[in-house]
């Protein structure tokens, strides 16, 4: 599988078919230990966030999080993950569905 691109358009936004897309092509770098490949994904301005369960998803700054990185602590992210020992156990597993 090689990384995708997804053009967003003027409006920011993106279909589900292409978000569903980019989730599934990240989860199988991910599972497959291609960080490269998975931090190319990234736009220099792209943001990975998680939100936890609450009230607004319009604006992290003002909610809790599981996950908001922006493109540096992505590219940390795989520098870690990449520098790790060859015999350490390395286990990313992504669960996502069609369904």
């Amino acid at each position: 599988m090689t990384p995708t691109t997804t053009v967003v358009s003027a409006t920011g936004r993106i279909t589900l078919a292409e978000a569903q897309d980019f989730i599934f092509t990240e989860a199988r770098l991910a599972d497959d230990h291609r960080y490269d490949d998975w931090e190319a994904l990234w736009a220099d301005n792209g943001v990975y966030w998680v939100p936890a369960a609450g009230k607004s998803l319009e604006d992290p700054d003002s909610n809790i999080s599981v996950i908001y990185d922006n493109r540096s602590r992505i590219a940390l992210r795989v520098a870690q993950l990449s520098s790790r020992p060859a015999n350490a156990t390395r286990r990313t597993r992504q669960v996502a569905s069609r369904a």
